[in-house]
């Protein structure tokens, strides 16, 4: 008997110290920012999650970067004519608006490449050589031209049809099923390296409304599947480079959109 209850007591003595241990980590713990409170995990498993939310700080850290870095850009004058608006339609365009804008020595070989066709298919290098000597006049040029913010403002066609989502009743508008914001970025096959993004896309990602018999109309149209045909057109101020991928980025100072016929259905 007197051994049996020894034998208790010795492992209430034994217990005894990993449980005011335990508690002790417990107190510890609510009195620290510790990202593994009130979580039963392993040790490997907390330190994952404290990566991970480190991972998370930084990436929002970077978005809040960028962001500044897009509020922070040259603004266009939202009230320039429409026909003062080139139209962009190659890479060649884009790969000279980010030499220009960047400060970067240009690529001529690239450059050259996007503007002709017969460099790009010819593999004789003497040719080559002659092409890239030839045009390097145009392209210094065109570079110097977009020093000049008054060259900076193009156009570019967004949506081979009117990209025109069901109405919606909460923000009285339109949404646009075209993606703008600034993560997404469109290219040309003549260049494809280089490429343009919208840093105030996300505002003009829905068409709004306010006219119910205005958004009927359109509405038919969207269900009746009769938007083909149409178009969207972005009108640009190129604001910058950004060198990290070889793009440049662009304020939309308005949307046009068009049916089929040129006729346009509205602006915004």
């Amino acid at each position: 008997m007197k051994a049996r209850v020894l034998g208790v007591v010795l492992s209430v003595l034994a217990i005894l110290p990993m449980a005011i241990y335990n508690s002790g980590c417990k107190s510890r713990t609510a009195l620290t920012d510790d990202p593994c409170k009130d979580q039963e995990l392993s040790r490997r498993g907390c330190q994952a999650r404290i990566q991970a939310l480190k991972e998370q700080a930084e990436e929002q850290k970077k978005a809040t970067e960028e962001r500044d870095r897009l509020n922070s850009l040259a603004k266009g004058d939202p009230n320039t004519p429409d026909s003062q608006f080139v139209e962009l339609n190659s890479g060649y365009q884009l790969a000279t608006l980010f030499y220009s804008l960047s400060g970067m020595p240009p690529d001529y070989e690239a450059l050259t490449a996007a503007a002709s066709e017969e460099y790009r298919s010819t593999s004789d290098e003497f040719r080559k050589r002659d092409l890239m000597q030839a045009m390097r006049p145009k392209i210094d040029a065109q570079l110097a031209s977009y020093k000049d913010p008054r060259n900076r403002y193009l156009r570019i066609v967004i949506a081979n049809s009117l990209p025109l989502g069901h109405y919606d009743f909460n923000s009285r508008s339109f949404p646009l099923t075209t993606e703008l914001d600034p993560d997404h970025y469109l290219y040309f096959n003549d260049a494809s390296k280089y490429s343009v993004s919208y840093s105030n896309g996300s505002s003009f990602q829905k068409y709004p409304v306010s006219d119910e018999q205005r958004a009927k109309e359109l509405e038919g149209l969207v269900t009746k599947n009769q938007t083909w045909g149409g178009s969207a057109t972005a009108y640009l101020f190129m604001q910058a480079a950004d060198t990290s991928n070889n793009r440049v980025d662009a304020q939309i100072l308005h949307v046009v959109l068009e049916q089929s016929g040129h006729r346009e259905i509205g602006r915004y």
